[in-house]
């Protein structure tokens, strides 16, 4: 997901643009002579454009052996409007890309869009067993490495405690299954006498409430790598929906969808969080920022998100940015070395310091400022993010198509009252 990136007191040099594309501090030069070029392409522009500026200038002065060039492609660097397909089949392509889509850009590493990196990772020593775990299918095709996450971002509960507290619940014991989240959700709905909701407790679909991240918590899986067949028809996910549409069937359907498809967004002072109309939701650890900035008053709590069971509890569904090396790089191992470089403490401590994102080393995070300072939000991301319940949601060639599917499905059980079944079954034949 691509962010904004707000200044948090780093200083973050003013960067100049030399003739040859080279992106330098403006009070040092730097002798690039003798050192390899390493064309990067990212997908953020603004304040985290100027940010990864920054952090290029620092992989630049940090070694002598690479200096990086860096272009704006919007679009996940170009893996979601076909621009880097287009440069790789003319040759002309970067060494390295940075992409926020990992759905996307896993999609076209079963294309063969992108050459293995496990040679440059050998030889630059990567630690293979102090990565999380979670990562892993995420960075590998075929028993092959092709993706090197900058960092991972989690799903959780946001509880507003001033609704929590007058609907006489606890936060400090909040709820671990969907059971648990159903009774929180209906103690804290107001309904009027004239039968119009003041405030809605949860609503499921809200936010980050997707298929693929219930899917997680309701223990789903709807991809068998070994055979490579796709079922999204299973127990769980019919389950999932069935539990989404009684959440519908409790209000007048024309209401609710007029409601949720006006809400502000995540980074909006009218987000229904911040404007009571909605007392619990679930969002990434980003939400975190946003209610700094726009809402710092509330009094909120963040948690696991519940699970159908609590033996699937504590986890979270992963989301991250990714690196990879397209098709005809000519520098792999630079692009494995500035993958490592982004993993630094110094270069995952901006992105903590405003983002509550972590790296892929569960060690590192003890040197960051936030973990340091035993910051509450930040310990609970930890803990969330490294659980042994937290994964990727259907890592596969096929993912897009997936979770595209299930969007629809998604509609058709909180909308209408056609068979669930039969929805994910159409889901399946496009698939298979």
């Amino acid at each position: 997901m691509a962010k904004k990136w707000m200044s948090i007191g780093l200083t973050v040099a003013m960067a100049v643009s030399l003739a040859s594309g080279v992106t330098v501090s403006a009070d040092e030069e730097i002798d690039y002579s003798g050192r390899q070029e390493l064309k990067y392409w990212y997908c953020w522009g603004g304040d985290s454009e100027t940010w990864d500026q920054w952090r290029m200038d620092e992989f630049n002065k940090a070694q002598d052996e690479y200096y990086i060039t860096g272009q704006y492609v919007p679009e996940g660097s170009g893996v979601n409007n076909g621009k880097l397909m287009a440069a790789i089949q003319s040759g002309d392509v970067p060494d390295v890309i940075v992409c926020d889509n990992s759905t996307a850009i896993y999609s076209l590493v079963a294309e063969g869009a992108f050459e293995p990196l496990d040679e440059a990772m050998e030889t630059v020593g990567f630690d293979w067993e102090s990565v999380n775990p979670a990562v892993l299918d995420l960075m590998k095709y075929d028993g092959q490495t092709y993706l090197y996450p900058t960092n991972t971002d989690t799903v959780l509960l946001f509880i507003r405690n001033d609704m929590a507290e007058a609907a006489g619940l606890d936060v400090t014991n909040p709820p671990k299954t969907i059971d648990e989240l159903d009774a929180w959700a209906e103690a804290m709905t107001k309904i009027n006498e004239d039968g119009s909701v003041d405030c809605y407790g949860f609503i499921p679909w809200l936010d980050d409430g997707s298929s693929q991240n219930w899917g997680v918590q309701f223990g789903a899986s709807v991809y068998d790598a070994e055979s490579d067949t796709y079922n999204v028809n299973t127990p769980e996910m019919v389950q999932i929906y069935e539990w989404m549409r009684s959440y519908s069937n409790k209000f007048d359907t024309d209401i609710l969808m007029g409601f949720t498809s006006n809400l502000g967004g995540a980074f909006s002072p009218d987000h229904a969080f911040f404007t009571g109309d909605v007392a619990m939701t679930i969002n990434g650890n980003w939400f975190c920022n946003a209610i700094a900035q726009y809402a710092p008053d509330i009094d909120y709590t963040i948690v696991p998100l519940p699970a159908i069971s609590e033996d699937l509890y504590g986890g979270t569904p992963l989301t991250g940015n990714v690196i990879a090396a397209p098709k005809g790089s000519k520098n792999i191992e630079g692009a494995v070395a500035w993958a490592n470089w982004c993993q630094t403490a110094e270069m995952q401590e901006g992105n903590n310091a405003i983002w509550l994102s972590l790296g892929i080393f569960p060690d590192s995070v003890t040197e960051l400022s936030r973990y340091k300072a035993n910051d509450p939000a930040e310990l609970m991301v930890v803990d969330v993010t490294f659980h042994e319940n937290s994964r990727f949601f259907c890592v596969s060639p096929k993912t897009a198509l997936v979770l595209d599917g299930l969007k629809q499905v998604l509609d058709t059980a909180i909308y209408t009252n056609e068979d669930i079944g039969a929805a994910l079954d159409a889901v399946n034949s496009t698939l298979n």
